[in-house]
């Protein structure tokens, strides 16, 4: 036989008070009681001051996928209607929307930009509202991503196509400084994991 004793398996256990089980007054088993919300410490991830928090990243997330989503838009509204975008005083919009570069397998390119923007948009009111840090890297990802992509489509408009697409930039600009916000709230936003 051994010296020593084993002490209950619930001995050390902390159990928060809600938690802790009832006898009910029938004389049946204890059942867990309610959680008294009252009790429980806030969650900082979905109470008002980690939305707060959260609350300029998310809001400049948002701001540049809203104009991603509004330039690539105009864009496959352009492209898929038949017509030449406009430009403004600067031409080369019509110039790079006529080139093969602006099809990937027979879909204007500008598609896909309005895809990733839409995306981003959800991800970073869902990462605002709830406070899933998950949510949070798909703009992070997304814009890391993008930034390849529109570094590419730069190379080719500004050394290919010799144009430049005033949306196209636009389009671009919201992608980068859409992944730099996010990348900060990676680095310093509250959230759970």
């Amino acid at each position: 036989m051994s010296s020593r004793r084993r002490r209950p398996a619930n001995v050390g256990v902390r159990v928060h008070p809600a938690a802790s089980p009832v006898a009910d007054p029938g004389g049946a088993a204890p059942v867990a009681a309610a959680a008294d919300p009252s009790r429980s410490p806030a969650d900082p991830s979905t109470s008002e001051a980690g939305k707060s928090a959260r609350r300029p990243y998310a809001a400049l997330m948002v701001a540049f996928a809203v104009v991603g989503i509004i330039a690539a838009g105009y864009l496959t509204w352009v492209k898929l209607a038949g017509g030449v975008p406009v430009c403004g005083p600067i031409r080369g919009c019509e110039t790079v929307q006529e080139s093969s570069y602006s099809e990937l397998f027979g879909v204007p390119i500008a598609v896909f930009g309005l895809g990733m923007s839409s995306v981003i948009l959800v991800a970073a009111i869902g990462w605002w509202r709830s406070g899933d840090r998950r949510l949070l890297y798909v703009p992070y990802a997304l814009g890391l991503l993008g930034l390849f992509t529109v570094a590419y489509l730069t190379f080719l408009e500004i050394f290919v196509i010799h144009a430049i697409c005033v949306w196209c930039v636009t389009f671009g600009a919201s992608v980068v400084l859409g992944w730099i916000v996010s990348a900060v709230a990676v680095a310093r936003a509250p959230g759970t994991a």
